[in-house]
């Protein structure tokens, strides 16, 4: 946040592995949303209540919370998980996109571990005629990656046995978290598509209802695609090695 004016969410940290070109080992895969308007109100708020859980003070006043004009015409939303407050909105999201998609979902994600509900969602989509496509990553990093990244495997066979094409992404680590529904509507943000996001951290997600963003989205997915190893029903990874990194910022023209 900026000011109570300019907020900024998605999976972007402070280190060394977001100062790269995203196109080698140790430089991660990103996509970012920089927004202004009334909806940057709402990410403020979801950084006051974890500054008042971490730290006991109380964020408030014009200084923190000032008046915010519209910026532009978009229908934009935040949405939030926190274990704090119980807020279990990040979840309900994610499930309601993918239950309600009619022509397609191009999910990019890290961590590609749903839970029954969530994998109960995907399959029947791929097999009502959705075209579902999944980017999860490809390269790990420490431990924890490496147990998480199998634990994706775990749920490839099933997915695509049900029509859903799953990619793999490398060599670079994939941390870039989006959705994009029926060539509409757009999440961009920090929750992974797992239990820990959806119940034990606190994650925060915008969404956009608009086409043209749809649009680059799905470019960007698309693009991914060419560095990406697809995963067939006998766990065979094919395709090109490679990375590409974008952090999306034309929203805060248009909000």
């Amino acid at each position: 946040m900026v000011d109570g004016r300019i907020g900024f969410t998605g999976g972007t940290g402070v280190g060394t592995r977001w100062e790269g070109d995203g196109r080698q080992a140790g430089h991660w895969r990103q996509t970012d949303v920089r927004v202004e308007g009334p909806v940057v109100g709402l990410l403020q708020a979801a950084f006051a209540e974890n500054w008042r859980d971490a730290t006991g003070m109380l964020l408030g006043g014009d200084a923190y919370f000032p008046k915010l004009e519209r910026r532009g015409g978009l229908a934009t939303q935040s949405i939030k998980s926190s274990p704090a407050s119980g807020a279990a909105e990040a979840y309900l999201l994610f499930l309601l996109a993918i239950d309600g998609a009619r022509s397609s979902i191009y999910l990019t994600n890290p961590y590609f571990v749903p839970d029954d509900a969530m994998a109960d969602a995907l399959v029947p989509a791929a097999g009502r005629g959705v075209r579902v496509s999944v980017i999860t990553a490809g390269a790990t990093e420490g431990i924890l990656d490496g147990l998480v990244h199998r634990a994706s495997q775990a749920h490839f066979d099933r997915a695509i046995k049900a029509g859903v094409k799953v990619y793999e992404y490398g060599p670079a680590l994939l941390h870039a978290k989006s959705l994009v529904v029926d060539d509409s509507w757009v999440s961009i943000g920090s929750a992974n598509l797992d239990n820990r996001s959806f119940a034990l951290n606190n994650e925060l997600n915008v969404v956009v209802q608009d086409r043209g963003i749809a649009t680059q989205l799905t470019t960007i997915f698309k693009h991914d695609l060419r560095h990406a190893r697809a995963v067939d029903d006998d766990g065979v990874r094919r395709g090109l090695n490679g990375i590409f990194y974008l952090t999306l910022l034309p929203l805060r023209d248009q909000l």
